[in-house]
């Protein structure tokens, strides 16, 4: 900055003024000439918080820069000069030479002075310490003024008056810093302090340069300045928003000193020059109120050494004193304001003042002999802080609560009155007394305070309500555990910068603590006490009261009177609670939790369950024949086939057998699998099909028109032999909006329609061929639901003797229903084979399914009943995911964690864990997993229909979350309304609906959601899923969803476009741990660093790059950050502090790893920044001068790696891979072959996959010793036509799949030697590379009698064995 620049060169004119050899007459000169570069600094200052447009004002101010700049350069060169030797004799010239231009400028300067002041305020450098600087170079201004015209003029008093008025402004607003105060607030204070400094530096100016001295101008001088004075102090309503919006924060202890106090009694100082002619504050002791702050002010600057903790209690009465008196101070400055305000502020005054006699008696009793008692005092003076926190409260009370009147004003007189006696009682203790009469007293005062406070409260109870009180009834322990490790966190980090009672907290936690110790481990043993479960019913009643009294403090949903008086409640309550279970617990003889006896469980330890395979396949062994046949040898024209069955009956699972089976994948040329259910959408069936049967599906990616799709899906379909499975259809609308994109080329393809409608199946099959009927599923016979069980629980094991005739009961009871089978066979598999236990099970079953419509209720209850608690919350979160084929495990991981179902667990993070609990639930076969990825992980999961109906029944039951569905009758059928119980109503002229449950889910139309003006005081998660949109792209305002849900935790809103903003109020919802969001916006705002507690941040964006503020970095709890399409970390704002490291951050994508110092952090900078980072998908660029493949070998825990390059080919790149890493992608890096040995040598490498011309070249040749771990090899898109290796490379490797790499003729023959492989797929890629690998199998085949690896080719071009599965990315 110029005016930067300003400043070096006052230096040097002053070590110059300051040489021996400078003459008075040169001396004269420099003072001249620094006032009129100070001048000249405050216009720079004054021009560079501005946006100019203006051409003649950028001409001056290019003149007076360079004006600077030369100087500079000419007086920093004298100055070196004049250090070694005697002063250079050309100073005075140049001296003279700087004057001269100064002046010629001078009257350039007063020409634009006043455009440039009507130019719009530049957002760049609105912070406080600009407008502080620019403050300080004004006051230099006008000091420089005073010294210039005579004394006894009386715009010399007048310019003091304004320096007074400045400084006074350069306080407060420092002052407000400490505050934190929010963003909107702040900029509007700053806005209005740049507006009046910058009109007084123009009137510096105009005096600098004007007729001070003549008496008209002094008049019109005095005008401006009285104008000024007006526009400072905050005497009128128009001025005094300003300052009072921005004093509603914490001022922490740490940032209580003398200078504050200073800072409050300038001010009272300010009020009394001022008439004030309200009589309410003309009887009020001003006075009084100065001694009580100089008191404080002396106490600050001396603090005693003694007792460090009674000191520091102190201090945080002190600090909450100070707080709340300059608001009331502040409201007396205002002039014509209503009298019952002033009533109100004197009010608060009166009982402020009365505290801080309070505070004097604690120093007075620190002041008195006896150390033995000071830990009694401390807990004493601990509990009157807490219950003055509670009468502060009330004076605090909102506008609003004044016209509650009487009530309220008994409430403050008592409080006034109250303080006031524990005050004087504990004054007149003497050091004369004893100890113990010390303590009589204190303990006197301090019952007598909270007797009185309590009652007090009751009063406050009855006058102002009590909270929500509905709350979910599952996952007691999980939630306990998380509310107690927040509670703990709070009193260790968070307890003096939040003006919450801190005791309360405490006693919450220990009570909490006590009863999650003791009264959860004797209902684990003694279950079968209803007075016990009653009891934690409560305890739970009073922890999710506790939460929401705190919560709804910190985001400002309710004042704080109401969270102290709801957790005095609490305390009472959790009192009340213990001494029963101590009744409870001496009556029964239940003694202490060490003492009674374990009782044995049937569940089993996870490491000895079984873990399920999802393939096993039973049964309707006639019915795939018969289906098979149908579809490779029926008619020649296109025809279509439904399978018709109740749920659970296994439709989708015979579809599956039929389309894997090895006829079927060579008898068509293309085959692809779409799952429709009731809620679809048109576009994502199209794009799922389209993606089974396209080579490269980047062109349909791209295309926005459903209609687009549907001709492309047909265009690819043509002339082609096909078999398209439509799974779970429900409407016939779904059939029509699909089939018109099958070709009928009278080749035999095929449409194979699962459903469990029967008149929808007839209605299909019509269409195609009148004659045509549906095939009814049978259910299993005794026999087959036998062999399944037995499969399920025993895999290759045999069942014991003991347990068949019970097992065969079991099978036989659940009357030929796969699904039934399933499910009992998940219970049995986690208990204890014990034939007491299936006899059980087998009549508990018998007993009751005869009477279930559905024949699962019963044994879904069984499953559900034998869940671990904290499985229970996981399996029910099911329910929300309306009909979605697909729940992607990785969003649904989070989403657990962030709703706190996943405990931390030593040696494990969280993801690991809850990890764990998945595999658990697929163990019990109530969720299967629909894909896996490369390395045989989980990639997508699935519950059936039936399970999901159970999850949103039973989590109604027990409040767990609400599920809202809005349909829309033009598309959906009206019996809609029996499975889906609830209806969105989001009708323009209905009132606002006000949500209950903890957690909500809603289906809706985006428009209908975000007009609804719903809200949800209670709500801590929100999920909004869009359905029916003709047009998703449309902006959408969320503010109105931001302020109704300010207590959510999650918070996903990813199917809605916020525009091209990143939605302001977003920052209010300080509690949020999950956050999904779509939009145009270029960047993130800095302020996302008040997201304190966010965990996962997932940010669609529209528009390509997004920039992430350099405040990113503070968010520590930050476990994922995934922008799609790119992110950059730039710089913008960051002014040099050191950026914390994120520590806790498992996954990023997508980082664009620039090499742009101007623009964006080095990458390099970025990984390290990053240490414990498992996950990175990022997207590297050429720089202007090279590439630097970022180094990335420090990060130590990296696991899985993916690079897309973007710029020109590479002929050598540095690999600085970490050596643990076991997934790597690399897009588009267009290397040699000869850099790949770098990779090979990763000593855990298991999956690689070189995609898009990662490397060119014809041929690659594999070293020996390369690849010894790798299990997973995938090439797609390169341009390679001969590859070499020997037997040694790749010992480990099991699945090789090759797509589009069209050029490779031939596999090498010793591709045959590697016992692991199991399986290798081609898709799109030449004839003669099909038969080299056919040809390879019958070797193999020759040689060992078995032929070793399964083939899959893609589309099938000869008659060949085929494979397993194929693997998903």
């Amino acid at each position: 900055m110029a005016y930067g620049i300003v400043d070096n060169l006052l230096k040097c004119l002053d070590c110059l003024d300051s040489h021996e050899d400078s003459a008075p007459s040169m001396k004269d000169q420099i003072r001249i000439l620094k006032m009129d570069l100070r001048l000249l600094r405050t216009f720079l200052v004054c021009s560079a918080c501005r946006s100019i447009e203006d051409s003649d004002s950028k001409k001056v101010l290019i003149h007076v820069e360079a004006l600077v700049q030369n100087a500079e350069s000419d007086f920093q060169s004298l100055y070196i000069k004049s250090v070694d030797g005697n002063m250079p004799t050309h100073t005075a010239l140049l001296v003279s030479n700087a004057l001269e231009k100064v002046n010629i400028l001078k009257a350039e300067i007063e020409q634009v002075y006043a455009t440039i002041l009507i130019s719009k305020f530049s957002d760049s450098l609105f912070c406080d310490k600009f407008v502080v600087e620019f403050t300080d170079c004004l006051l230099e201004n006008l000091n420089d003024l005073r010294e210039k015209i005579a004394a006894d003029l009386p715009m010399n008093g007048e310019i003091i008056t304004l320096e007074t008025k400045l400084i006074f402004l350069k306080n407060f607003l420092m002052f407000v810093v400490k505050l934190s105060v929010e963003n909107e607030k702040f900029q509007d204070l700053l806005t209005h302090a740049l507006d009046v400094i910058s009109d007084a530096a123009y009137l510096s100016y105009r005096c600098f340069i004007g007729k001070a001295s003549e008496t008209a101008e002094c008049r019109a001088v005095n005008d401006v300045i009285s104008s000024l004075v007006c526009r400072i102090i905050p005497i009128n309503c128009n001025v005094i928003h300003y300052y009072i919006s921005c004093q509603k924060n914490t001022l922490a202890v740490e940032e209580l000193d003398a200078g504050f106090l200073d800072f409050l009694l300038d001010t009272l100082a300010e009020l009394v020059n001022y008439k004030i002619t309200l009589e309410d504050f003309s009887n009020y002791d001003i006075n009084g109120l100065v001694e009580d702050l100089m008191f404080l002010k002396n106490y600050l600057s001396g603090l005693p050494e003694q007792y460090p903790e009674l000191v520091e209690l102190i201090l945080i009465h002190i600090a909450s004193i100070a707080r709340n008196i300059a608001p009331s101070i502040f409201f007396l400055y205002t002039d014509g304001v209503k009298e019952e305000v002033v009533r109100h502020s004197t009010g608060r005054l009166g009982f402020l003042q009365e505290e801080i006699k309070l505070i004097k008696a604690e120093v007075h009793l620190m002041g008195l002999p006896g150390p033995r008692w000071m830990t009694t005092l401390k807990d004493r003076i601990q509990i009157l802080y807490e219950e003055v926190v509670f009468l502060q409260a009330l004076l605090n009370a909102p506008d609003e609560c004044r016209s509650l009147g009487s009530e309220l004003n008994v409430l403050f007189t008592q409080g006034q009155a109250t303080v006031l006696m524990v005050g004087s009682l504990i004054m007149s203790l003497s050091e004369k007394e004893s100890n113990e009469d010390m303590l009589n007293k204190m303990e006197l005062a301090t019952s007598v305070f909270q007797e009185r406070t309590r009652i007090m409260k009751s009063v406050a109870r009855d006058v102002f309500g009590r909270g929500p009180s509905r709350f979910p009834k599952t996952n007691d322990l999980g939630f306990l555990n998380c509310f107690l490790g927040n509670l703990k966190e709070f009193l260790h980090h968070n307890a003096d910068r939040v003006p919450f009672p801190k005791h309360h907290i405490a006693r919450v936690h220990h009570a909490l603590e006590y009863l999650k110790k003791n009264l959860w481990d004797v209902i684990k043993h003694n279950n079968e006490y209803p007075e016990l479960k009653h009891l934690k019913a409560r305890v739970m009643q009073a922890a999710y009261e506790a939460e929401y009294a705190i919560d709804s403090f910190l985001v400002g949903d309710r004042n704080i009177w109401c969270s102290v008086v709801e957790m005095s409640d609490v305390i009472e309550q959790l009192k009340v609670i213990q001494a029963e279970f101590s009744d409870i617990a001496t009556s029964v003889k239940l003694g202490t939790v060490c003492d009674v006896p374990g009782v044995s469980s049937c569940v089993l330890s996870r490491t000895n369950a079984p873990m399920f395979d999802d393939d096993v396949v039973v049964g309707f062994n006639d019915v795939v024949e018969n289906i098979i046949d149908w579809l490779t040898r029926g008619m020649t024209e296109r025809d279509v086939i439904s399978i018709v069955g109740m749920p659970g009956l296994g439709k989708t699972t015979l579809a599956k057998k039929v389309f894997n089976d090895e006829k079927v994948l060579n008898y068509f040329d293309k085959r692809a699998w779409c799952y429709v259910s009731e809620v679809y959408k048109k576009k994502e069936l199209l794009l799922e099909i389209l993606s089974q049967v396209l080579e490269d599906v980047d062109e349909a990616t791209k295309m926005k028109d459903d209609a687009d799709l549907a001709e492309l899906l047909y265009r690819k379909l043509k002339r082609k032999r096909y078999l398209i499975v439509v799974d779970d259809l429900w409407d016939i609308k779904a059939w029509d909006d699909l089939q018109r994109s099958f070709p009928d080329d009278d080749n035999g393809s095929r449409i194979m329609v699962t459903t469990r409608l029967q008149d929808l199946a007839s209605q299909v099959e019509s269409d195609t061929k009148p004659d045509n009927h549906p095939t009814p599923l049978r259910f299993f016979t005794v026999e087959e639901s036998w062999e399944l069980l037995q499969k399920k629980v025993f895999a290759t094991d045999c069942c014991p003797r003991n347990l068949k005739e019970p097992g065969m009961r079991i099978a036989e009871s659940c009357q030929g229903l796969p699904l039934a089978v399933t499910l009992v066979a998940g219970v049995l598999a986690w208990t204890e084979k014990k034939e007491a236990w299936w006899k059980e099970v087998a009549e508990s079953i018998s007993s009751y399914i005869v009477d279930d419509p559905n024949q699962c209720t019963v044994i879904l209850e069984l499953s559900y009943k034998h869940l671990p608690d904290h499985l229970k919350p996981c399996f029910l979160y099911f329910g929300e995911f309306l009909k979605h084929p697909h729940i992607p495990i990785q969003k649904l991981i989070w989403l657990w964690i962030a709703e706190g179902f996943v405990p931390q667990t030593d040696g494990k993070s969280f993801e690991d864990v809850a990890e764990d609990y998945l595999t658990d639930l697929i163990g019990r076969s109530l969720v299967m997993a629909t894909k896996k990825r490369s390395d045989g992980s989980i990639k997508v999961c699935h519950v059936h229909d039936l399970l999901r109906e159970y999850c949103k029944r039973k989590a109604e039951e027990e409040n767990f979350f609400e599920l809202i569905y809005k349909k829309d009758k033009r598309t959906f059928r009206d019996d809609l309304d029996d499975i889906l119980e609830f209806t969105y109503s989001l009708s323009p002229e209905e009132p606002r609906t006000i949500h209950t449950q903890r957690r909500l889910c809603i289906y809706s139309q985006r428009e209908s959601f975000v007009k609804s003006w719903s809200s949800g005081p209670q709500v801590r998660s929100l999920l909004f899923f869009g359905i029916n949109d003709i047009s998703s792209t449309k902006q959408y305002d969320i503010s109105p969803i931001c302020l109704g849900f300010r207590l959510v935790r999650v918070l996903d809103l990813g199917c809605i476009n916020v525009g091209n903003s990143f939605p302001q109020e977003i920052e209010l919802m300080i509690q949020l741990r999950y956050l999904a969001l779509q939009g145009t916006m270029r960047s993130v705002p800095p302020t996302i660093f008040k997201l304190l507690y966010l965990e996962t941040f997932l940010l669609k964006a529209l528009r390509g790059e997004v920039c992430l503020p350099y405040t990113i970095w503070t968010l520590s709890r930050l476990r994922h950050l995934h922008v799609d399409a790119r992110a950059v970390f730039c710089l913008d704002g960051y002014d040099g502090w050191n950026l914390i490291r994120l520590e806790n951050l498992q996954t990023i994508s997508t980082p664009a790893l620039i090499y742009d110092k101007d623009r964006a952090m080095d990458p390099n900078e970025v990984m390290r920044r990053l240490p414990n980072l498992r996950k990175l998908r990022c997207i590297s660029v050429d720089s202007e001068d090279c590439y630097h493949f970022p180094s990335l070998e420090f990060l130590s825990r990296l696991e899985s790696l993916k690079i897309l390059h973007y710029g020109q080919s590479l002929s050598s790149c540095k690999f600085n891979l970490p050596s643990n890493l076991k997934r790597l992608t690399l897009s588009k890096f267009r290397l040699p072959w000869s850099e790949i040995s770098r990779i090979g040598r990763l000593p855990h490498l298991e999956v690689l996959k070189l995609l898009c011309k990662a490397f060119e070249g014809a041929q690659w040749d594999m070293k020996d010793g390369e690849f010894l771990k790798l299990k997973f090899l995938k090439l797609d898109s390169l341009n390679i036509e001969q590859w070499n290796f020997s037997s040694d490379c790749l010992p480990s490797l099991e699945y090789l799949v090759l797509r589009s790499c069209k050029k490779l003729e031939e596999f090498p023959s010793c591709l045959g030697d590697i016992p692991t492989l199991q399986s290798v797929e081609l898709h799109w890629c030449s004839s003669s590379s099909v038969n080299s690998i056919i040809s390879i199998q019958e070797e193999v085949l020759e040689y060992t009698g078995d032929e070793g690896f399964k083939i899959h080719v893609y589309p099938p071009e000869l008659d060949f064995k085929s494979s397993p599965k194929g693997h998903t990315d």
